[in-house]
């Protein structure tokens, strides 16, 4: 009973005719899976094709329900004032620079707090005739003013740069002989001979320097000369004056002194004013802009009929959704039909099938 007879007389198993039917129903499976994919590959592929040949180009366009835009207005600050009632009304009207005039709205005072600052300051001069005894300060106090406030500083030296130098022939200094009847005196560890007519003090230029405090860099002794008779002072010794000649450097410096200026934080004041454009003027900026709006143009694919009056944007737009929405309905509703013929047709195979090996 498990046996049939093949066509050249041997017997077939029924183990082999079972994996036949099997593979047949797959194959017949595969090729219903690739059916539907082809048929949902077309149906998409399509519709792509039908709303790509609609062209549409569109701008400025607006809708009726958008809102009007708010009135054009520019804030207008004054300048910082200490109190608040030094802050005068604004003016009824600002003209820009193009010509617009605006008209006030609204204004108030403002209360702003100006944080605390450090501001470097540099100060530079040229310090003109300075001699070998001149001191130069170092550092020097002053105030310093911005924005209307003021702050003490300090300044320290920072560079010293001679520009210019010279020697001029005006250094003079007296010196005094006391003991003037003696035959020498004495200079430190030196011993001056007496003379009549002029001091020897030959060679002892520097240590005349130095016995008033200053450098030979800067100062030169030329030539020493009696200044008047012997006479005696007020304790009866016998003295005698003489002047020394010479001359000295003077020197011309470029000084420039840094320091850090410390401002606090304070208050300060200020009018803010609102302007708007007159409603006149806004009329015309709103007209001058509608004008200017680019207007909407649709191009479409597609010859309209020779008689008949070519059709709106929004119906162009609504007779091809219509089209593309009914193409995809038709392919879709084929698509369930031709799986509804697919199934049936293998649901009612195997049952054709045995039919035909109970005949054979």
């Amino acid at each position: 009973m498990n046996r049939r007879r093949a066509k050249n007389g041997q017997t077939m198993p029924a183990c082999k005719r079972t994996e036949e039917k099997q593979s047949g129903d797959e194959r017949l499976r595969q090729k219903s899976r690739l059916f539907q994919i082809s048929l949902w590959v077309s149906l998409i592929l399509f519709q792509m094709f039908v709303v790509e040949s609609m062209k549409v180009y569109a701008s400025g366009y607006m809708p009726e329900h958008k809102t009007r835009p708010e009135a054009p207005r520019i804030t207008i600050y004054s300048e910082a004032c200490e109190n608040e009632e030094d802050c005068q009304e604004p003016a009824g009207s600002y003209r820009t620079e193009e010509g617009v005039e605006y008209l006030l709205a609204s204004w108030e005072r403002e209360r702003l707090t100006m944080p605390s600052q450090s501001c470097p300051v540099t100060r530079k001069g040229i310090y003109e005739g300075a001699e070998g005894m001149t001191r130069i300060p170092q550092s020097m106090a002053t105030k310093v003013e911005k924005e209307g406030r003021q702050a003490d500083i300090i300044y320290f030296l920072e560079e010293k740069n001679v520009i210019k130098e010279e020697w001029q022939e005006d250094f003079v200094f007296p010196i005094t002989f006391h003991k003037y009847d003696a035959d020498f005196y004495l200079l430190r560890d030196r011993r001056i001979e007496r003379g009549e007519e002029k001091p020897r003090l030959e060679g002892c230029e520097e240590l005349l320097l130095e016995e008033i405090g200053v450098s030979p860099e800067y100062y030169q002794i030329t030539d020493i000369w009696w200044d008047g008779s012997p006479y005696e002072d007020e304790t009866g010794e016998l003295c005698r004056d003489a002047v020394a000649f010479g001359r000295k450097l003077l020197q011309d410096y470029q000084l420039c002194y840094k320091g850090v200026a410390e401002f606090p934080e304070y208050e300060t004041w200020r009018v803010a004013a609102v302007y708007e454009l007159p409603a006149a003027e806004q009329e015309i900026q709103e007209e001058s802009q509608t004008a200017r709006e680019i207007p909407v143009l649709v191009q479409m694919d597609e010859e309209p009929p020779a008689i008949a009056a070519s059709p709106t944007f929004w119906e162009r737009i609504t007779r091809t959704l219509l089209l593309t929405i009914a193409v995809g309905a038709v392919l879709f509703f084929g698509g369930l039909l031709m799986l509804a013929v697919l199934w049936g047709r293998r649901a009612f195979l195997p049952y054709g099938r045995k039919h035909s090996d109970e005949r054979k």
